[in-house]
């Protein structure tokens, strides 16, 4: 089980496959990605071709899968190294007092998945959303996603739901995940339509997801 984000990334990082930046392999791996990541942002993940990609990084087609197995691998790789972009932040929450990360850690995250380019592209179209999860293999989204849901579990919701049992916690990581995730599927003109501010409407579900799961208790 993973005891910090920045162990829960290297993981993440090792099962895709991903180099370090500083090695001449992870260096080529991130010019592919930087590139993947405006082709995704900019044609959906279904129109975004690996040709292309590989002819705006300089290389053959054929050396994007020296260092990737398949689109779908080079997209998870995106998202990893797009939410890396959170670790100085996180690797602070962690530093918190413990019954302090869960509300800092929600509104971190959803201020990312509401903002961040690429996650909020694909979430952004639901069409290319399914296309992806058609695509991907079960087993390895499984592992990935059971990583971070380990990490919620022990380091965040672990403190405030100690009367809950481990299992019940995973439980609990796992509509937590989904909640977050599923705010990033709202237009911006919802937001408009009732009248809302961003910050506002991240800081009111917060303290929902907080207060609800402090009241949460085993059977």
């Amino acid at each position: 089980m993973v005891n910090s984000i920045t162990e829960l990334f290297e993981e993440q990082a090792k099962f895709l496959s991903l180099d370090s930046a500083e090695s001449a392999k992870g260096q080529v791996q991130r010019k592919i990605i930087q590139s993947a990541t405006k082709h995704f942002v900019q044609f959906g993940y279904r129109r975004a071709s690996i040709a292309d990609i590989a002819q705006s990084v300089g290389i053959g087609k054929g050396t994007i899968y020296l260092h990737f197995k398949s689109k779908n691998e080079i997209f998870l790789c995106c998202q990893l190294v797009e939410e890396q972009q959170l670790l100085p932040k996180f690797e602070n929450i962690e530093k918190m007092h413990e019954k302090e990360r869960f509300s800092a850690f929600i509104e971190a995250y959803l201020n990312f998945v509401t903002s961040a380019p690429l996650t909020r592209a694909l979430l952004a179209r639901p069409q290319d959303f399914a296309f992806l999860v058609d695509e991907l293999e079960p087993n390895r989204t499984k592992y990935l996603r059971s990583k971070g849901e380990e990490y919620l579990a022990k380091t965040l919701i672990n403190p405030i739901a100690q009367n809950v049992n481990p299992e019940e916690q995973i439980g609990i990581a796992k509509v937590v995940s989904m909640v977050i995730h599923a705010i990033g599927h709202l237009p911006d003109s919802m937001l408009e339509i009732f009248d809302i501010k961003a910050a506002d409407f991240i800081e009111i579900l917060t303290k929902i997801l907080e207060q609800g799961t402090k009241n949460t208790k085993s059977n």
